[in-house]
């Protein structure tokens, strides 16, 4: 009998909170490449915990993507965009 996955394949969230943890757990430990798809992506909170995450992992050589929707993160641009930009994260 097979040895069972500490990471389960899908995990469902009832909790928004216990789901960005656990993605930035997976970020902080990828170790190819990060693929991320987000509809509303806002630079305080837990999305500089995110960027922070992000641009570090990018500047470790882990190949980062992030897609981000145009109309549910409007406001995507500024300081933090541009860091995340500048880090060799390839953002659309």
């Amino acid at each position: 009998m097979g040895k069972a996955s500490a990471h389960p394949k899908t995990q469902i969230f009832d909790d928004g909170d216990a789901f960005f943890y656990s993605a930035l757990h997976d970020i902080k430990h990828a170790q190819n490449h990060i693929n991320i798809e987000v509809y509303k992506f806002h630079l305080h909170g837990i999305g500089v915990e995110f960027a922070k995450a992000l641009i570090e992992r990018a500047q470790q050589g882990i190949k980062v993507r992030l897609l981000i929707d145009g109309i549910g993160s409007l406001t995507w641009s500024g300081t933090w965009a541009k860091k995340i930009e500048q880090a060799g994260i390839q953002t659309k």
